[in-house]
């Protein structure tokens, strides 16, 4: 059964669905945001236990599926692949356009996190 999320959280995955807009509309592949600093997800529920590992909490992403914490398993680590592998073979240039094979992972990011999104 999902828990109903509060109004911080459905704010937090709507601005956390509108970056994922951003980053399928950027021209250049150093205009994708890719950390959690930039998650407005990761800055609700992201914290540090006690003994200093870090938590999901009750984040939607972490919370949709076996072994998804940290967004493991999401397409957000295909597109975290797939950036690193193409400034590895072609260089670091974050004016370099982004190639459609990107473009089309971070679409699937973000059809994934519309997905988690309550009903209203």
């Amino acid at each position: 059964m999902k828990r109903k999320a509060n109004n911080a959280a459905i704010t937090a995955h709507k601005e956390s669905i509108a970056k994922w807009r951003r980053n399928y509309d950027a021209r250049q592949l150093g205009d994708i945001k890719l950390t959690a600093s930039d998650c407005a997800l990761c800055s609700v529920y992201r914290s540090k236990e006690p003994h200093g590992r870090l938590n999901c909490g009750a984040c939607p992403v972490a919370n949709s599926g076996e072994s998804r914490e940290f967004c493991d398993n999401t397409p957000y680590m295909v597109v975290v692949t797939l950036v690193r592998d193409e400034y590895s073979v072609h260089g670091k240039d974050d004016g370099d356009v982004v190639p459609v094979y990107i473009r089309n992972a971070i679409k699937e990011e973000l059809d994934f996190l519309e997905s988690l999104l309550p009903k209203e």
